[in-house]
């Protein structure tokens, strides 16, 4: 339980702040080797957030950005983690969080372009396209 500590209180930090309401905060962890869950999730209707392993800041903002937007990945969530990226995370590490979230979620990359007046070039690996 110790190592979570500094997450929960960053987590608690961001969502008073930022007016949203956390009910609940599970964690867990699997034993090395296994990864059968994504780091985090977020139920809306309850306000529950779920913490898997990664005590990352990026996966805490993602996770209360789904919850301050009440929607899946759509723009509007995207807009609301790039917000909270700037705002919570060094400009260095904001930018590389902006980078993966474009990357990952095609509906980010105009939010991407929008800021940083670029479009990402996101490229297939040969592997994924065979």
């Amino acid at each position: 339980m110790e190592r979570w500590r500094p997450t929960i209180r960053f987590l608690e930090r961001v969502a008073k702040a930022e007016g949203i309401t956390v009910a609940a905060v599970q964690l867990h962890a699997h034993p090395k080797g296994s990864s059968a869950c994504y780091d985090g999730e977020a139920e809306f209707d309850e306000n529950v957030i779920t913490l898997c392993g990664g005590q990352d800041r990026e996966t805490v903002l993602h996770e209360l950005a789904h919850l301050q937007t009440q929607t899946w990945h759509k723009r509007s969530w995207a807009q609301a983690l790039v917000r909270l990226h700037a705002r919570w995370l060094s400009p260095r590490k904001c930018a590389r969080a902006d980078r993966a979230l474009a990357r990952d979620y095609p509906k980010a990359r105009r939010v991407y372009r929008e800021k940083y007046g670029k479009r990402l070039r996101v490229w297939q690996r040969r592997e994924d396209i065979f």
